[in-house]
């Protein structure tokens, strides 16, 4: 369990830092040719923002995971960890698709207004 909150807050962290990014000012064409690494560590070790802003997320998904209803953790689980489509999640837990997808729904809905503070920073 821990491995995989491990990697969606590292996916977050990396969400966060690419949307960062992009709202940077453009650089001129011809200096990316130049210096084609200019603006990348040159180090593959994750940078130590990088670790702690993904612990943090990761804490927070933890946190909410513990706030969902166990119907929508569950439905959470199957779909966005598992890969579970709609009527295989429905068959697991004895619900129609429309009643699926809404517990889907709310759980994705509770875990975005959890990590909205990571992605406004």
């Amino acid at each position: 369990m821990r491995t995989w909150l491990t990697r969606i807050a590292i996916n977050c962290a990396i969400d966060h830092l690419r949307a960062t990014r992009r709202r940077e000012s453009a650089r001129d064409p011809a200096d990316l040719e130049r210096e084609p690494q200019a603006g990348w560590p040159e180090s593959s070790q994750p940078e130590p923002e990088r670790l702690v802003l993904a612990g943090e997320i990761g804490s927070r998904i933890n946190q909410t995971l513990l706030c969902l209803t166990t119907l929508e953790r569950a439905a959470f689980m199957l779909r966005h960890i598992e890969g579970m489509s709609i009527s295989e999640i429905g068959s697991a837990l004895g619900l129609n698709p429309s009643a699926t997808k809404h517990s889907i729904f709310r759980a994705v809905r509770k875990m975005r207004a959890a990590l909205a503070p990571f992605r406004e920073a």
